[in-house]
């Protein structure tokens, strides 16, 4: 009797099919993670620009020259804090772009 082939092309067929659909399965665990991270970036963002309403309201009632000059530092903090945030949220859109670009053209064929 003859010995049975090893690694025939079905099975090979098979197991790139299941590697492919891993990636997948992968890319979308990925993707849910970016989107997750996006949505909280743009939750402190938020919030820094509650901060920094807050800032610039004491900012224009705040009489004392030293005063709004203190006000005035921490609002450039808060700024360069958003600034930040903004950036990071960029990075991870670019991120997200990249894997549904990726995903379309492997639906795309």
């Amino acid at each position: 009797h003859q010995p049975k082939p090893t690694n025939t092309n079905a099975d090979h067929n098979l197991s790139t099919m299941a590697t492919g659909s891993a990636a997948a399965l992968l890319e979308d665990v990925e993707i849910k993670k970016i989107e997750t991270e996006i949505k909280e970036v743009k939750e402190e963002i938020k919030k820094v620009e509650t901060k920094i309403e807050k800032v610039e309201t004491n900012i224009e009632s705040e009489k004392d020259a030293k005063e709004k000059q203190q006000l005035n530092e921490r609002l450039n903090i808060i700024l360069r804090e958003k600034q930040q945030l903004r950036t990071v949220e960029q990075q991870l859109n670019e991120r997200l772009n990249m894997f549904l670009r990726r995903q379309q053209q492997q639906q795309n064929g």
